[in-house]
């Protein structure tokens, strides 16, 4: 097990910044989308090119969220499609706040403690949801219902864990970096029958043309997420089965790097083209919506709900005016057979057989 200070070695060193941007807590801040897909965020619109000043919002206070010395303040009620009640059940807070910050090491320790071992003789499958940007409320949004489909449809409970970057969620559950993401899966891949369980990563946020997956939540500076990274993190545990899905800009551009016999990929875009559907105001991304809400609810393959899938986006791409944004696919020959036979264990679980 993984032990606190282990845990906190990382954290200190950010604790020096955000004492250095103690200044900038409650202060306004813009974001804007550069040519090539970049996501910027700044304090001031001075800093932001002339040629994008007509994109851009102002975003209130930093994650929406109150300075250290303010009250925290309730989210905007809404009900997502899970039913939970934003303003009941998950206050606004900041992860600026002293007691807040420090919670987190510990929090991902127990979520990591709380994870159940693999079963000898089933095919278990382990569930990782990864929201890496706290700018749109969305990639929260989808985490939440997306992991409580896999725990209930796909026999996860135990064997889930989410790591979302929002103000809603940063005292509760632990937040989504790079360094939480390997952590993760380093316990469950010692946790897991390496040659039975399968590891399915979904990855949602903003990307870019370089192939980077946005991991922000400010004042805090994390590292983005490379398709090289993905590839280290599974190797270094020595993942043997694993399905990685990322909804985000040019995803596309991550499979190549992953693929082998034992990996299945999904991506909601090609290597060249965008997606859509982030918004605060959204409750999924355009893929989360067709791939995960409504297909996947209706069957235990994770193949199959595909294609019904990308016809349905395309659908609505066309309906809105928007590029098409061409998810893709890719199925080793290997894993396809392994979730054959998690598909007929789960098949057999809904049947009540």
């Amino acid at each position: 097990m993984f032990s606190f200070f282990q845990m906190s070695t990382g954290f200190i060193a950010v604790a020096i910044l955000l004492s250095l941007c103690s200044s900038s807590y409650s202060a306004d801040y813009y974001k804007w989308t550069d040519e090539n897909g970049n996501l910027h965020f700044s304090d001031s619109s001075q800093n932001i090119p002339e040629k994008y000043r007509n994109q851009i919002k102002k975003k209130g206070h930093i994650d929406n969220a109150p300075s250290p010395t303010e009250p925290l303040v309730k989210a905007n009620q809404a009900k997502s499609p899970s039913g939970y009640e934003e303003s009941a059940e998950y206050p606004k807070q900041t992860i600026a706040k002293e007691e807040v910050f420090y919670s987190q090491p510990a929090l991902l320790e127990q979520k990591l403690s709380e994870l159940k071992p693999g079963r000898k003789g089933v095919v278990d499958l382990y569930f990782v949801g990864f929201g890496g940007s706290s700018s749109e409320d969305v990639f929260m949004k989808e985490i939440k219902v997306i992991s409580k489909l896999f725990d209930e449809r796909f026999d996860t409970r135990g064997r889930s864990i989410a790591l979302i970057n929002n103000a809603q969620t940063v005292g509760t559950v632990p937040i989504a970096t790079r360094t939480a993401l390997e952590m993760t899966v380093k316990k469950i891949a010692m946790l897991m029958n390496k040659d039975e369980d399968v590891l399915f990563l979904y990855l949602t946020s903003h990307g870019s043309k370089k192939h980077d997956l946005s991991v922000d939540f400010l004042p805090l500076q994390l590292n983005e997420i490379y398709p090289a990274d993905i590839k280290k993190i599974l190797n270094n545990a020595g993942i043997t089965w694993s399905v990685v899905v990322i909804s985000a800009c040019y995803s596309g551009g991550y499979i190549e790097p992953l693929k082998n016999e034992n990996t299945m990929i999904i991506t909601s875009t090609d290597a060249n083209s965008r997606s859509f559907g982030c918004s605060n105001d959204s409750n999924f991304t355009y893929f989360g919506k067709a791939y995960f809400y409504d297909a996947l609810r209706k069957s235990y393959s994770f193949i199959q709900p595909f294609d019904e899938a990308k016809k349905a986006i395309l659908k609505r791409e066309r309906d809105q005016s928007e590029e098409p944004s061409n998810p893709q696919i890719y199925v080793g020959a290997a894993i396809r057979k392994q979730l054959e036979k998690l598909e007929k264990r789960l098949q057999k679980i809904g049947s009540g057989a």
